[in-house]
């Protein structure tokens, strides 16, 4: 087919536009109403003003490579042919790119490398060699080194040890009723974590079955009723200063987690908050109201992430609070960004984006 040449493209001359998903239709190449011109000169391509026949007067920019110089409605078909016959094939993928994009989905997807290594929760270092760290005898079960131990002399070099600082849970505390768990907590720390199970029995006892440290975080916040939140035999990733625990692989890892061991992180949850007063730790507060979409005045400001909601938008138990800024549901409940997942991003001086 022969390519359409410069003097094809001159006001009064008619042509088959293609725009986005519309079909082919009849249009004449026409001068700007504004003054523009008919013409616009791209580092790639040139487009051309033209005004689309029919009873409404609608008017466009177009690509010349998605303009065809009419003829008749039956040579569309042929002329569109011929375009897709000198338009380059696009090559069939070998079976080593394949597997390059199979190794990719497979290190996003699937779980991390996993040994467990134990840290000490004082130093926040792991030691692999035996001898180098102690295991409590106790309920806690606390696997600490020698010398951070608030001994005056150190214990004798065992593989366990009674932790003299243990003491039993106070009545104000629940015990967690797992096996070989020996974790204790508030009532009002519960509702700090997911994934805590509280039964009650009939005199008004109360039983803690099940604490953070046994289901996945991301996984209960995104679906509580989710059967994939308990391990079943998978390794679990444990923060090291809270009782949270993660699936390996970046699926459900939070984005910003600090690894210490093979087997433990730090989560992003004990981000130190002076960091927000920095310049490059900002927050960057988007511009409309989250659950209206609408912007406006009289909008409140989370203070560790970019929604704002206008008052009247908000839940009446935060919307009385007389100050500008507050803490966000998905804040509250320890939402965070994961590797792996698409979010929108902004940059000082650009525009949110992908």
């Amino acid at each position: 087919m022969k390519q359409p040449e410069e003097d094809d493209f001159c006001p009064g001359s008619i042509h088959w536009a293609k725009v986005g998903s519309h079909p082919w239709w009849p249009c004449i190449i026409h001068n700007s109403p504004n003054g523009e011109g008919f013409v616009k000169l791209f580092k790639t391509c040139e487009k051309y003003h033209v005004q689309f026949l029919g009873p409404v007067v609608e008017r466009a920019w177009v690509s010349s490579f998605n303009l065809i110089p009419y003829q008749t409605h039956q040579n569309l078909e042929r002329q569109l042919k011929d375009l897709q016959a000198a338009w380059p094939q696009k090559k069939p993928k070998t079976s080593e790119d394949r597997e390059f994009d199979l190794e990719i989905h497979r290190l996003i997807a699937s779980p991390a490398p996993y040994r467990f290594q134990p840290v000490c929760p004082v130093c926040e270092v792991f030691s692999s060699a035996p001898g180098q760290m102690l295991k409590c005898k106790g309920v806690c079960g606390q696997i600490m080194h020698p010398h951070c131990m608030r001994y005056k002399e150190p214990p004798p070099a065992e593989f366990s040890y009674m932790l003299q600082l243990w003491l039993p849970p106070p009545p104000s505390c629940l015990l967690v009723l797992v096996k070989g768990c020996g974790r204790h907590f508030h009532r009002d720390c519960l509702h700090q974590h997911p994934g805590c199970l509280v039964t009650e029995k009939a005199g008004g006892a109360v039983l803690l079955t099940r604490c953070p440290a046994h289901v996945c975080a991301t996984c209960c916040l995104e679906d509580p009723e989710s059967t994939a939140i308990q391990p079943e035999g998978r390794p679990m990733l444990q923060c090291v200063r809270c009782p949270r625990v993660f699936h390996t692989g970046d699926l459900c890892t939070p984005a910003g987690s600090v690894e210490v061991s093979l087997s433990h992180i730090v989560c992003p949850a004990h981000f130190v908050k002076n960091l927000s007063k920095l310049p490059q730790h900002k927050v960057q507060s988007i511009s409309w109201c989250f659950r209206c979409r609408k912007p406006g005045p009289d909008r409140v400001f989370c203070e560790t992430c970019p929604t704002n909601y206008h008052k009247a938008c908000m839940d009446p138990a935060d919307a009385v609070s007389p100050s500008p800024t507050f803490t966000c549901d998905n804040c509250r409940r320890g939402v965070q960004p994961r590797y792996a997942q698409v979010i929108w991003a902004k940059i000082p001086c650009f525009r949110w984006w992908p």
